[in-house]
């Protein structure tokens, strides 16, 4: 009989944090002011650097526009471009909510007791397989527009087209890296759905727990307390 492999709640949260370190979204809660000022420096810096591969492939689709693999392969990169400078500035408005609840969610965790820890358990159980498909899903999707001039006729892995020579091999090499760096930021951007993921596990365990909880009430005092401790989910 095989063993069954148990991925453990810290674990799941600790790859989900490493998936989406090139987003560039989530600073770390114990961060120093100078570590959260190039936080925030290489945050819009990776913006800038994603808005300019959106301009380049934009000037590609209008170069390109009778050739349909072309336009169709521009736009799909300039989704998930969009896609990533769109949860930035998302996170970058909702930023002090979302690191009250990422402390939270780690607090909750590093403190659970047997049967809140058996629930999260259970959580981690039936969607660690499901997340590890899908962010290495994302990343080798990366991966293979990246290998691209290996196995087709172009130089750079996009077909973004920019308004000087890149004929100069030190601009070819940094045209290359700018791509290769912005094309695996989107797929971080696409990771992090499954830390948004762990904010709504961490409810339906909490609310779980209430109701196992709720089985227990025996007086009005401990009434009072399961009321309040529903509330507090509610808020």
């Amino acid at each position: 009989m095989k063993a069954r492999l148990i991925v453990s709640p810290e674990t799941a949260i600790r790859f989900t944090k490493a998936s989406v370190l090139l987003a560039y979204m989530f600073a770390l809660s114990d961060a120093k002011k100078f570590r959260l000022l190039l936080f925030k420096i290489f945050r819009w810096i990776s913006v800038l650097l994603s808005i300019a591969l959106f301009i380049g492939l934009v000037f590609s689709i209008i170069e390109n526009i009778e050739k349909l693999f072309l336009v169709l392969k521009a736009l799909s990169i300039i989704c998930s471009v969009v896609n990533y400078v769109a949860k930035v500035v998302i996170v970058r408005i909702y930023g002090k909510e979302f690191e009250k609840l990422q402390l939270t969610v780690t607090n909750f965790v590093e403190n659970a007791g047997k049967v809140d820890r058996k629930i999260i358990q259970k959580f981690v159980n039936k969607c660690w397989k499901f997340q590890l498909f899908v962010t290495f899903g994302t990343y080798m999707a990366s991966t293979a527009f990246i290998l691209g001039p290996l196995v087709q006729p172009q130089k750079f892995p996009t077909d973004a087209v920019y308004p000087f020579s890149t004929e100069n091999f030190p601009i070819a090499v940094i045209i290359c890296l700018h791509q290769i760096l912005v094309g695996y930021q989107c797929s971080a951007g696409v990771a992090v759905d499954s830390q948004m993921a762990i904010y709504l596990w961490y409810l339906c365990v909490r609310f779980e727990g209430l109701i196992i909880q709720m089985d227990y009430v025996k007086n009005q005092h401990q009434l009072v307390q399961f009321i309040r401790n529903h509330q507090s989910l509610l808020l």
